[in-house]
């Protein structure tokens, strides 16, 4: 090994990593629309009260899978409440993923003046992977669901205004 330069080995996993994480970052998938059953997930806000994303059905429903602890989903976070401001069409909520969700979503709201309802999934079977949303294998996550409450659309990693406005339209 030269000083300062990985060995091989070490150099080809650094490499798979970072094009798995790449690859990953910018995929957006189409859903397969009627052919998959609408989305049954029961959530907890902020205030403690239980709802599923199913109460959402009549309009498009943006699932924004962050964690607080995340600085590209805090950024992400930000263009996602100038986007809920100007599409009231739609509706969006902020969906923790990780432990500890409800001692630590007050202060994220707080702290960051998010505006947009914050929940969690109580049972963490987000984190696990076994939710009705499938796996979330990176953070933050955005998945689209339509009127009929059947996944249209995901995106791994942040979006920009642009290319946010762009994941919705497919299901307007």
């Amino acid at each position: 090994m030269i000083a300062g330069v990985p060995s091989r080995p070490l150099l080809l996993a650094l490499m798979i990593a970072s094009g798995a994480a790449t690859g990953c970052a910018g995929a957006t998938a189409e859903g397969t629309g009627s052919q998959e059953p609408p989305v049954v997930l029961e959530l907890t806000d902020v205030s403690g009260r239980h709802f599923g994303v199913q109460d959402f059905r009549g309009k498009p429903l943006l699932l924004f899978v962050f964690a607080t602890y995340d600085s590209a989903s805090q950024i992400a976070m930000l263009t996602l409440e100038r986007f809920a401001t100007q599409n009231r069409d739609v509706a969006v909520i902020g969906v923790a993923a990780q432990p500890q969700a409800a001692r630590l979503l007050p202060l994220h709201r707080d702290t960051l003046n998010i505006r947009i309802p914050l929940a969690y999934d109580e049972h963490e079977v987000l984190i696990s992977g076994h939710s009705a949303l499938g796996p979330v294998e990176v953070i933050p996550n955005y998945v689209l669901l339509d009127a009929a409450g059947r996944i249209r659309a995901r995106h791994a990693g942040p979006l920009d205004q642009p290319r946010l406005e762009q994941l919705v339209a497919s299901v307007r």
